[in-house]
């Protein structure tokens, strides 16, 4: 356990079990757009990368034993120039309203920068970003997010919807198929875990580890629902979607890939495979999102298109990217999956 850091009144220290239903509740109100937070804390305990403690590493900001602020942190692991090294990814950071302007959310951020180090952020505010940088934190990357949009009667009336405010429509389930063919290629649905670390040539390259043990904790034996497709022979090849509704429209979430970034035919598979999958299961579109300029490419030649502000990537990784490689964003592959980008977007309505 941390000691406990006193400032102006204020304690900064670790979640303890004692305190997990405060910390729910005070969550809870902080985000309450999302309805399912409980299930999503209680997963994150199975997180196999979070070997150190029982919890999840969770530093709050405490003002006469009433929480005020918290910043939950995601162990995970990181692989760049052949190298695979442990690392944390922030997330969900909140100070409650009337105590941000008391330096207690600075105070917060650096204790869990300084303490849980290599430290990621993915998303952040004009003033988390000026925190993080007087913290030595600098960006890497950004995270672009695109959309495609299906031509047909019931995606235009999704738009027509989301323009006038009228509720999205609730539409009959439709299951997700067991094989896709794209291109030539079979693409099977698959329920095992696979070793996304075994893909080809992607040294330089920073991603988030995807080994075996975390394809089961974060999306086979997830609280969400995810369909994870494989290519046969190449399984290290996949890629994860998700219903759900993005501003009134119920889209198909390309949540996360993998493939051998010397072989971009095959990312062009997984987005067709997308496109394809979002047809048979009734999507408006796909959605997802890029940090990679040669995803970027492929996916403008696949008709989708920029929407809304690219999320910044910042950190203080212990292998840093080459500076070229970050300024032609080609230093870093990260998508939906990293940190908790893809749970703002609620489940599709059937």
């Amino acid at each position: 356990m941390c000691a406990a850091v006193p400032f102006k009144g204020v304690l900064i220290r670790d979640l303890e079990s004692d305190q997990v239903g405060a910390f729910l509740a005070f969550y809870s109100r902080s985000f309450a757009d999302r309805p399912n937070l409980a299930a999503l804390f209680q997963h994150q305990f199975q997180n196999p990368c979070n070997h150190h403690r029982s919890l999840p590493p969770v530093a709050l900001a405490v003002d006469e034993e009433n929480i005020i602020g918290q910043f939950p942190v995601q162990p995970c692991k990181y692989v760049c120039n052949g190298q695979t090294r442990p690392a944390y990814i922030g997330y969900d950071f909140y100070v409650a309203e009337q105590y941000r302007q008391t330096g207690s959310g600075a105070l917060l951020a650096c204790h869990v920068v300084r303490r849980f180090h290599p430290y990621f952020v993915i998303g952040l505010s004009d003033t988390a970003k000026r925190m993080m940088s007087a913290l030595k934190l600098r960006v890497i990357g950004e995270l672009h997010k695109y959309l495609w949009l299906r031509k047909s009667m019931t995606t235009a009336a999704s738009i027509l919807r989301a323009l006038t405010g009228a509720p999205a429509a609730t539409l009959p389930d439709r299951p997700f198929p067991g094989i896709v063919p794209c291109r030539g290629k079979r693409l099977s649905q698959s329920f095992n875990p696979l070793d996304g670390d075994a893909v080809e040539n992607n040294d330089k390259v920073l991603a988030f580890s995807r080994n075996a043990e975390f394809m089961r904790w974060r999306f086979l034996d997830h609280p969400n629902r995810y369909n994870l497709f494989t290519f046969a022979p190449r399984s290290s090849t996949y890629f994860v979607v998700r219903m759900c509704e993005w501003r009134g429209l119920r889209v198909l979430s390309l949540i996360d890939y993998r493939y051998p970034t010397s072989c971009p035919y095959l990312l062009k598979d997984i987005v067709e495979a997308s496109k394809a999958v979002a047809k048979i299961v009734r999507a408006d579109g796909v959605l997802t999102m890029s940090s990679y300029a040669p995803v970027d490419r492929v996916l403008s030649e696949s008709a989708f298109f920029r929407v809304g502000k690219p999320n910044l990537i910042m950190a203080d990784p212990d292998v840093t990217p080459d500076p070229e490689l970050i300024s032609a964003r080609e230093a870093v592959l990260v998508t939906m999956a990293d940190g908790d980008t893809d749970l703002l977007f609620q489940e599709a309505a059937c």
